[in-house]
């Protein structure tokens, strides 16, 4: 867990039975609202125009898109809250109350996580009335925004341009966060400790292997096509208890659904190396790509049952980047790995001890770079209470030809060195929103997010580096195999969420309190070098099959597998108090529990040698997040607002920190290193076939490589 705050960090623990006290108080309080993070609120005061509160009213808002309805009654006080609204325009909110006049108001805009005011004049039934008294705010000057965020609507999302498509493009906007980094720094911290959440599930890169917070950031992956995506929020410092598991930034997306009418949109876009530069190099160099996409949403049934279906595909082809053989004359980077070099290695690869004929090409590599990514979603009101979501979200994002030793002036990788990257992403959600009349609302969500990555290596053979003479003088090297951490490489994170929040209004005061849960189950091998990793000083050495040096992974046990579990809980309360209609103060506390559960086994060779006991890891924390935030409307007229707050803000690790405790504790899988340096090594003290060992040369001299130990080592 990393807390962050400006100023100061603070860690403590807590007793099990203390935390359970705080769970049980928030059980017990069903008394609580506040605007949802994953939907938008109408509330405000309802007064004669006298000045008294107009108790017991009847309140109905209906989304006039979708013909669902909400509603609740007025407290003793005159006000109302209704929770649980999807975000956008279009509400018409009504008011009704025996002996008075019905009131009505159109074009009612809801925002994220935000409550819009709404508030009524009630006039008597026996008066005529001819204009209604209205107060309705959004934006900036809510009352219930307290915290530093930016929001882009839908129609800022379609305007603004994004060559990529992706969401997080919008972080750009926010001035407080920094681009010039590998990915985006909130407040200092690192890119890792962001969040990303799609209708409150979690759609952050939770093992932490890219920079772009989403999972499969390593290929670029796009979460959702932006077409999908209704409002986003960034939010820095959200003093709304419910906004966690973030140190930086988090970024909080809601998506469409359908309506009572048919709506969709198509489009499409290419380019290729014409469109670029018009300099020689560029023109000369193949590159296209294109990016497609449709959705379609409306009714299944009227005012009952909407769909909402979105897809896109990204097709690119673009060079594999450096020096290549063949490539234009006037390249700033002229290839001074000498041509005859490279027809010997290729010459002596192919035949024995080697015989790898499929070494590929040293020339111009093309590297495909496809993507798809399709959404849908169901929206069922079960009745004037319940609402029922259901959406599942889809992407796959692939390099082929993906280099992990980069191409230069004076070191040249064949094209069996590189690996094909894929990342899929499967991602269900079912969301209940309840509404109930006594003004009270709830939010359940389960959802899953499973994430697999794969690294394919275009050979499955020993990796091979040679020295050679460098064109003009120094060295070069030719590099050919299986990239050694491509050889076996496979990641699957799978992350399980449960969510609930319970919100109601008393008078002045709005309750709430609830939980949200994370289990991750990840398994990782990463069993790098295991194919063999071989070094040679000249080509000569590599013809004669005198190894300078050699390295394989010797896997113990679980075929090189990590399995690791992780528990991310929270419990939290929180008090929105309004004494008066210009200013508004909210109060909340959070414990953030993060647990282990996993255990490293004791391995003694570590305790020998370094008097640390591989077992004794830390297994649980609980962190307090005490949050304080106010809104003040100075005038009371809408036109100058005091804001700000206080709190602490917890962010969930990367699991690769965590995880990489695991799979180096010595149990799981070791190496076996062997160079020209030194006496004569010792035998060593694990077991591993003598051929792979007697392949080391020591100092009394060098062992030629026979094609039985090649193999044997190789593979």
């Amino acid at each position: 867990m990393f807390p962050t705050f400006p100023g100061f960090i603070h860690m403590f623990r807590i007793r099990w039975r203390t935390l359970a006290a705080i769970a049980l108080v928030a059980i017990a309080s069903r008394s609580l609202m506040a605007q949802s993070v994953t939907t938008g609120a109408v509330g405000g005061m309802v007064t004669t125009t006298g000045g008294a509160p107009v108790e017991q009213a009847q309140v109905r808002v209906l989304n006039t898109a979708t013909g669902f309805v909400s509603g609740g009654i007025t407290t003793a006080s005159g006000r109302y809250y209704i929770q649980g609204l999807e975000v956008g325009g279009g509400y018409r909110v009504t008011v009704r109350r025996i002996g008075f006049a019905p009131q009505q108001v159109d074009n009612v805009v809801v925002s994220l996580s935000q409550t819009t005011k709404v508030e009524f004049l009630m006039v008597a039934q026996a008066t005529q009335v001819s204009a209604v008294t209205v107060t309705a705010v959004s934006g900036l000057f809510e009352s219930s925004n307290t915290g530093t965020k930016l929001t882009v609507s839908d129609s800022v999302i379609q305007r603004l341009p994004t060559a990529n498509r992706n969401l997080t493009d919008f972080i750009k906007l926010v001035p407080q966060v920094s681009t010039s980094g590998p990915g985006y720094s909130a407040g200092g911290m690192s890119n890792r400790m962001n969040n990303v959440q799609i209708d409150g599930a979690t759609e952050r890169d939770v093992f932490g292997l890219g920079t772009t917070g989403q999972p499969g950031g390593q290929v670029s992956a796009k979460s959702i096509s932006i077409d999908a995506v209704k409002e986003i929020q960034v939010l820095l410092a959200p003093f709304d208890v419910r906004q966690g598991n973030f140190g930086g930034l988090l970024l909080n997306a809601v998506t469409k659904s359908g309506t009572n009418e048919f709506h969709g949109s198509i489009f499409g876009d290419y380019r290729n190396q014409d469109y670029g530069r018009n300099t020689p190099v560029l023109r000369a160099t193949p590159f296209d790509r294109g990016q497609y996409g449709f959705s379609i949403g409306g009714p299944i049934v009227k005012n009952k049952l909407h769909f909402f279906v979105n897809g896109e595909i990204k097709k690119e082809n673009a060079p594999l980047s450096g020096t290549y053989v063949g490539q234009p004359a006037n390249a700033t980077s002229p290839l001074q790995v000498a041509t005859a070099d490279l027809t010997r290695y290729e010459q002596i690869i192919a035949g024995a001890p080697y015989n790898h004929t499929d070494f590929g090409t040293a020339g111009y590599i093309n590297s495909p770079k496809p993507q798809t990514n399709w959404f849908g979603r169901l929206d069922y009101r079960l009745n004037d209470t319940h609402r029922l979501v259901l959406r599942y979200n889809y992407g796959k994002a692939e390099i082929a030809m993906r280099a992990q030793n980069s191409r230069t002036s004076s070191a040249m990788v064949y094209s069996d060195n590189e690996h094909d990257l894929v990342d899929t992403k499967n991602a269900p959600v079912l969301q209940l929103f309840s509404n109930f009349s006594d003004g009270s609302s709830n939010e359940l969500f389960l959802g899953f997010n499973g994430v697999k990555d794969r690294r394919v290596p275009n050979t499955i053979f020993p990796q091979i580096t040679v020295t050679t003479p460098r064109v003009g003088g120094g060295n070069a090297t030719i590099r050919g195999g299986a990239d050694q951490f491509s050889m076996v490489n496979e990641l699957d994170v799978n992350t399980y969420e449960l969510t609930d929040n319970y919100s109601k209004n008393f008078g002045k005061h709005t309750f709430t309190a609830g939980t949200r849960n994370e289990l991750v189950n990840l398994r990782n091998q990463f069993n790098q070098s295991s194919y063999g990793v071989w070094t040679f000083r000249t080509l000569d050495s590599l013809a004669a099959g005198n190894a300078n040096s050699f390295r394989k992974a010797v896997i113990l046990r679980d075929n090189g597998n990590v399995f690791f579990k992780a528990v991310q809980s929270a419990f939290y309360a929180q008090d929105q108090w309004s004494p008066d209609s210009r200013l508004t103060i909210t109060a909340g506390i959070r414990a953030d529990i993060s647990t282990f559960l996993n255990d490293i086994p004791y391995v003694a060779a570590i305790d020998s040698a370094y008097g640390r006991r591989t077992s004794d890891i830390p297994k649980r924390t609980i962190q307090w997040s005490p949050r304080v935030g106010f809104n003040w409307d100075i005038n009371g007229d809408q036109r100058d607002q005091l804001r700000g707050g206080i709190g602490l803000f917890v962010g969930t690790p990367p699991y690769v920190w965590l995880e990489n405790s695991y799979v180096n504790s010595g149990s799981i899988i070791t190496f076996l290193n062997c160079n020209t340096s030194g006496s004569t090594a010792p035998a060593p003290a694990f077991s591993v076939d003598p051929k792979v060992y007697d392949t080391c040369r020591n100092g009394s001299g060098a062992k030629p490589i026979g094609e039985s130990d090649f193999m044997q080592s190789g593979l």
